[in-house]
């Protein structure tokens, strides 16, 4: 099948698992009707958690998703759910004393874990963004600038660059800014950032800041400096506060999905410097993930490397669905249709093992030969729509451009203004 015969059937099959199955599953299995919002928690088989706590990320990463959709669809129930998602962030997560985002909040709405951790606070700028870029809701925006002053308040290191991770609810700093028990006890992460960044360029499509371009281009220069090895192109995982690294493990799914996003920002700016560097990037990452962390006989890419070698060999569902959009990236800057193909196979993959045929959506993890791990939640803290609905908006646009043969960059300037900002 030629190259372009294999991008077409990749859309119209994500497109329909966008539009019939990843969004519609949401609507129907996570809307709390009797305490509002969305669960916290529902299982396998789609049973709710009623009592779980809720997490600020799962409502952001929800906010993002059907803002996305209802901008590319125009249908108005994926509005309804955003409007769903940003009025309970504004009603029950936003600290209407100290301002910013809980971390969590307890079935009611009462906040269980008031910390303001950076990452929450990328996801709900996140979705903010993307909420006024597909409502022209003033009031959205202007509460995306507050949450970005807050976080360049008390988050921006002016000394060694980047951002402090984690807080307590009167903005002072913690020792401890883990997201989770799995993550090194360190002070700086790669995905902490990674997402502070993909916040910060949808923020700048709608309001071009002086400031704000200053922090991205910051960003940018620290993923393609100490962030990145250029001997064996990955990026590191976890470092100190003055950037020295202090892990030597990598996250193929983080490695693929950075490379297209920085290369995104990148664009977004505008600068050819950087455009130039993060094209490179591309080429190195991908090559990397493409050959060390593609499983070649079972299919879908592996979880963790160290020193060349898989130290977790488990397959997530967000990091196929990053590979899926990092390999179409990367053909778009190298004309390599071997990265169209992987693109493929993952989506084989993904179609064979990974979506949950009997109750809906994708499974959170499958084993090196293809099991699945039926004890994981289908939405949960960290089980959301935002990789897999993202992966399929993303080759929607990114193949029309390639069949279409448009310049790629003519896509990515910021968004055309109606408020006089």
């Amino acid at each position: 099948m030629k190259t372009n015969e294999v991008l077409r059937k990749l859309r119209t099959e994500l497109e329909k698992e966008l539009r019939e199955h990843i969004l519609e599953y949401w609507v129907v299995n996570a809307v709390d009707d009797k305490h509002g919002g969305f669960y916290g928690r529902v299982n396998r088989e789609n049973q709710p958690v009623e009592h779980a706590d809720k997490s600020s990320v799962l409502n952001s990463r929800i906010l993002w998703t059907f803002a996305a959709a209802h901008r590319l669809f125009g249908k108005q129930h994926y509005k309804d759910t955003a409007d769903r998602a940003y009025a309970y962030s504004d009603d029950k997560f936003w600290d209407v004393e100290q301002g910013g985002i809980y971390w969590m909040v307890d079935y009611r709405g009462i906040p269980s874990d008031s910390r303001k951790h950076m990452y929450a606070q990328a996801f709900a700028l996140y979705g903010y963004s993307e909420y006024y870029r597909a409502t022209s809701h003033t009031y959205t925006l202007d509460r995306a600038i507050e949450l970005f002053n807050l976080i360049e308040k008390y988050g921006f290191d002016p000394v060694n660059n980047g951002y402090h991770e984690s807080f307590d609810q009167a903005w002072k700093p913690l020792d401890d800014a883990r997201l989770s028990e799995d993550n090194a006890k360190e002070m700086r992460s790669m995905n902490t950032h990674l997402h502070i960044l993909e916040a910060y360029e949808n923020l700048y499509r709608v309001w071009p800041d002086k400031l704000l371009h200053t922090r991205l281009k910051d960003l940018l220069e620290l993923f393609m400096g100490p962030m990145y090895n250029s001997t064996n192109h990955y990026f590191y995982s976890f470092f100190d506060e003055t950037w020295k690294p202090r892990s030597r493990v990598y996250s193929f799914g983080h490695d693929v999905e950075a490379s297209w996003l920085i290369n995104d920002a990148a664009r977004t700016l505008g600068e050819p410097n950087l455009m130039e560097t993060s094209e490179r990037l591309v080429r190195e990452v991908c090559a990397h993930v493409l050959q060390e962390g593609v499983d070649t006989v079972n299919g879908g890419v592996y979880d963790i490397g160290d020193s060349g070698t898989v130290t977790n060999s488990d397959k997530q569902w967000w990091v196929q669905a990053e590979a899926i959009v990092g390999f179409i990236d990367a053909y778009q800057k190298t004309g390599n249709s071997d990265y169209v193909d992987a693109s493929m196979h993952i989506w084989s993959f993904i179609k064979d093992k990974v979506i949950d045929k009997k109750y809906g959506d994708w499974f959170f993890k499958i084993s090196e030969t293809g099991m699945p791990y039926l004890e994981e939640d289908k939405i949960g803290p960290w089980k959301c729509p935002y990789h897999s609905a993202r992966a399929c908006m993303e080759v929607l646009s990114r193949v029309d451009t390639i069949l279409s043969g448009e310049d790629v960059n003519s896509e990515m300037t910021p968004d055309t203004r109606t408020d006089g900002r």
